[in-house]
C-alpha cells in the first residue's frame, strides 16, 4: 500500500473510532432520559453531522485522488484501494446509523411532549433513593442514584493563550460550545484579559486535547461549582427568581415571580410577574431550565422557522454510493438537512420524494447549479428549528451573568 493510500486508511479508521465513540454515547441513552429531556439530543445531533460532514470530505478528497489515477495505475492498486474505500463505506454506514438513531429519538421526545406520555404514568411510585443506596447488591445502580444527586464536584481553572476577543468568532463559538459539551463553566476574562473557564477535574485531560490549538494550562486552581441540576417538583405559587431580559439584554435586572395554580404541565409552567415598573407579565417558562434553586435559566431557545424544501428529479435512493456522498456533501455545504434525503416511504415528502431541508436564507441558485446531475426542484416551505451562532454567544454572555448573580446572593 503506498503512502498516500495508507493515509487516507488511517483516516478512514479514525473516523470509524469517532463513530464508535459517538455511539458508546448514543447506545447508553434510556428511554427515560429521552421522555424526561435529560439528554441534550440536540448537541449529539451537532457533533454527528459535522463529525459525518468532515468524513465526507475526507471520503471526497480520497475520490479525487483516484480519479486521478491511470487507469493501469488504478488497475494495479484495485485490491488496496477497495480496501480503503470500505473502510470510508463502514464509518459513513455507522455514521448514517447514528443519524437515524437521534432523529428517530427526537421524534419520540415531541410524541412524548405533544401526547402527554408522563402525565399518564403520574401514579407510578417514584424510586426511593434513600432505602435504594442501603442494597448492597446493586453496586452499579448505588453508583448512578448516588452521583444523580451530587451537586458538587471540584472544577480545574483552565486559561488559555488566545484572545478570544481578537480571534475569529468561529474559534470562540468553538471553544465555548467545548465547554459546555464538558459541562464547564461559561468562559470568561479576569482584569488582566486573561480568558479562562473551569471544567470538571475528571475531564481535564480530555478537554485539554480537544481545545489543544488554543494552547489551554491547567492553573492547579480548585472550585466547587454547583452544577446545574433540573428541578423536577415544581409546585402552584412557587417563587422563581430570574433575569429579565426582556428589560435589557445587556444589564438585565433580577425579578421574582410565581407559578400560577394550575398551569404547571409536564414540560412548560406559566410564570407570572412584575417588571421594575409594576407592570405585570406572564410567560411560558421550561420545566427543565428550572435549577435547584429556583433559579429560571432564561435561554434563547431555537426558534421554528420555515425554510425550503428541495425535492429531486431522480430517486436518490437509486444512486451509487457514490453519487450518495456527493448528493450527501453537496446538501451539507449549503447548510441543508439530510434526515429525508434517503429511506423508505417514512422518509418522504406526501408527493412520495425523498428530501432535503434548508434554511431560509441559503442560496437556492447556487445549490441548484452545485446540484444540477441530481434534478432538484423547489418543493414547499418546511418548518424547522435553529439556533444562529449569535445565540450561542448570547447564551453564554448570560451564563455569565447568572454565575455573578448567584456568587452574590447564594
Amino acid at each position: 500500500m503506498n503512502n498516500i493510500l495508507l493515509k487516507y486508511s488511517e483516516i478512514a479508521k479514525d473516523y470509524i473510532k469517532k463513530a464508535n465513540s459517538l455511539w458508546g454515547k448514543v447506545n447508553f441513552i434510556n428511554v427515560a432520559e429521552v421522555l424526561n429531556n435529560e439528554t441534550v439530543l440536540s448537541e449529539l445531533t451537532r457533533i454527528q453531522r459535522k463529525t459525518h460532514l468532515e468524513l465526507s470530505s475526507k471520503r471526497s478528497e480520497f475520490t479525487k485522488y483516484l480519479d486521478s489515477l491511470s487507469e493501469e495505475e488504478y488497475d494495479l492498486m484495485y485490491e488496496e484501494q477497495s480496501t480503503v474505500d470500505d473502510l470510508f463505506r463502514l464509518a459513513d454506514h455507522k455514521f448514517d446509523v447514528i443519524d437515524n438513531i437521534i432523529y428517530e429519538l427526537n421524534k419520540l421526545s415531541e410524541k412524548s411532549e405533544e401526547d402527554e406520555y408522563l402525565k399518564k404514568f403520574e401514579d407510578v411510585a417514584s424510586i426511593n433513593i434513600t432505602e435504594a443506596i442501603k442494597h448492597k447488591h446493586n453496586m452499579k445502580t448505588n453508583k448512578t442514584l448516588t452521583e444523580s444527586i451530587r451537586d458538587k464536584e471540584p472544577f480545574e481553572k483552565i486559561v488559555f493563550n488566545t484572545d478570544f476577543s481578537t480571534s475569529d468568532t468561529s474559534d470562540r463559538i468553538f471553544v465555548i460550545r467545548t465547554i459546555k459539551e464538558f459541562k464547564g463553566e461559561g468562559l470568561k476574562t479576569d482584569k488582566q484579559g486573561v480568558w479562562h473557564t473551569f471544567i470538571p477535574i475528571d475531564d481535564v485531560d480530555k478537554f485539554m486535547d480537544k481545545v489543544a490549538q488554543f494552547s489551554p494550562n491547567p492553573t492547579g486552581e480548585m472550585q466547587d461549582f454547583t452544577k446545574f441540576k433540573v428541578n423536577r417538583g415544581l409546585k402552584d405559587n412557587q417563587k422563581i427568581t430570574f433575569l429579565d431580559y426582556s428589560i435589557s439584554e445587556k444589564n438585565p435586572p433580577t425579578a421574582t415571580g410565581y407559578l400560577k395554580p394550575g398551569f404547571i404541565n409536564p414540560y412548560k409552567s406559566l410564570l407570572k410577574w412584575e417588571d421594575e415598573n409594576f407592570t405585570k407579565k406572564e410567560d411560558w417558562i421550561y420545566n427543565n431550565d428550572v435549577d435547584i434553586d429556583g433559579f429560571y435559566h432564561r435561554d434563547p431557545k431555537s426558534t421554528t422557522v420555515v425554510g425550503p424544501k428541495i425535492e429531486f428529479g431522480i430517486d436518490t435512493n437509486s444512486l451509487s454510493d457514490k453519487e450518495r456522498e456527493r448528493l450527501k456533501a453537496i446538501v451539507r455545504a449549503h447548510g441543508g438537512r439530510i434526515d429525508h434525503l434517503f429511506g423508505g416511504d417514512s422518509y418522504t415528502s406526501s408527493g412520495g420524494k425523498n428530501y432535503a431541508i434548508f434554511n431560509p436564507y441559503f442560496d437556492l441558485d447556487n445549490f441548484y447549479q452545485d446540484a444540477a446531475d441530481f434534478e432538484p426542484y423547489y418543493a414547499e416551505m418546511e418548518k424547522g428549528s435553529m439556533l444562529s451562532e449569535e445565540d450561542v454567544v448570547m447564551n453564554e454572555a448570560r451564563k455569565v451573568v447568572r454565575n455573578i448573580f448567584r456568587k452574590i446572593f447564594n
